[in-house]
């Protein structure tokens, strides 16, 4: 289960982080950013379940240079399926 995700960016727009599951929905968060001087860090909650998750990274600045990504961690938490019916010991 992925649980959040962030970038750590310079420039002025926005980065577009899209996770897709094997087989399930994506779930797309965007980050602004608006300095030119020195990155800054952002970061999203969420809860993503899946397997062999893809990640597609998005920088656009508009009339501008797009934001540079220095940085994209993505926690998570690893998952089991638990029985649903039965003793298991």
């Amino acid at each position: 289960e992925l649980r959040s995700i962030s970038v750590r960016a310079k420039g002025t727009g926005t980065v577009a982080v899209t996770c897709t599951p094997e087989s399930g929905s994506a779930h797309t968060t965007t980050f602004t950013f608006a300095n030119n001087n020195y990155p800054s860090l952002q970061r999203s909650d969420f809860a993503l379940q899946g397997d062999s998750i893809t990640v597609k990274i998005v920088s656009d600045g508009s009339s501008s240079d797009a934001p540079t990504v220095y940085e994209l961690d993505i926690s998570w938490h690893e998952i089991q399926d638990a029985p649903t019916t039965g003793v298991y010991a």
